[in-house]
């Protein structure tokens, strides 16, 4: 039986369904386009499942450890100078002695009368300026915008753990208007005790070899026995810091392979350095 008009199409078409893909993809792109680019290395891991493996066994440690809550200094250092106020004293004496005399005639004869008088004044004056504590506690930083992500990040991971993390200008704003204390000093250290179990300090310090040019002390202590708990100095640094990773960009002649080396911005370094202090107190806590 010879094929109808409409048997020989419907041949035609399934025969062109059933080409080689590379057919097919030919006549489905113009001449001369440059090929899809596939990559060859697959983006490096990313370190959220290993940050989420540490938040977990922190949180479980930080239960067991009886939920301190700590107050949170960061980029200011607790010192021992206890003077809010800058005073000096000065004393000034006088002395000075003062005579009379008086001589005259009575009934029964002549009268001779002197009078002497020493005094010694001692006055004092006393003059007291409030000292301005910023520069003295607050050390090298960021720029702002950096400075709020990597403090964001870093107490976004303790939160994470369920740590309780203490504001020290709101504790002490309510110690203050409790007890009726002026100095800072005096009420810092009444707020630290009132309202927190430990001190957990994050300095800054210049670091080249840091991502954002700034390395991190983290320190932890104990408020009322002055134990201390950690000692870290971190470079926000993720342990992959050589991998390789790949991004795709549209280019002029579609879209072309970038590779970069491993790179850092500031949330992600405020993750790091909290999932490194995690990891050391796992076995100190």
């Amino acid at each position: 039986m010879n094929p109808t008009p409409h048997t020989t199409l419907l041949l035609a078409a399934l025969f062109a369904c059933s080409a080689p893909a590379s057919a097919a993809d030919s006549a489905l792109y113009r001449p001369g386009q440059s090929p899809v680019l596939v990559p060859e290395v697959m983006p490096a891991p990313s370190a959220t499942r290993e940050d989420m493996a540490v938040i977990d066994a922190f949180r479980t440690r930080y239960r067991t450890a009886g939920s301190p809550r700590l107050a949170f200094f960061w980029n200011m250092q607790l010192d021992d100078d206890f003077r809010d106020r800058n005073v000096s004293t000065t004393r000034i004496e006088e002395t000075g002695d003062r005579s009379a005399s008086l001589r005259g005639r009575v009934k029964s004869g002549p009268v001779n009368l002197e009078a002497r008088e020493s005094s010694t004044n001692t006055v004092t004056m006393t003059s007291s300026q409030e000292r301005d504590l910023a520069p003295i506690r607050r050390r090298i930083g960021l720029p702002e915008s950096d400075l709020w992500k990597v403090e964001g990040a870093f107490t976004g991971a303790l939160r994470e753990a369920g740590v309780k993390l203490i504001d020290r200008t709101t504790t002490m704003r309510t110690v203050a208007h409790e007890k009726k204390l002026a100095g800072n000093r005096e009420t810092e250290t009444a707020a630290l005790l009132k309202h927190a179990d430990m001190l957990l300090e994050v300095l800054m310090t210049g670091d080249a070899d840091s991502p954002l040019g700034v390395g991190f002390r983290v320190s932890l202590r104990d408020i009322r026995t002055g134990e201390e708990k950690l000692s870290l100095y971190s470079q926000g640094l993720r342990p992959d810091t050589g991998a390789s990773r790949v991004r795709f960009e549209a280019g002029p002649n579609g879209y072309e392979r970038i590779s970069e080396t491993s790179a850092h911005d500031a949330r992600e370094v405020g993750r790091r350095v909290a999932t490194e202090m995690m990891v050391e107190l796992l076995g100190t806590m």
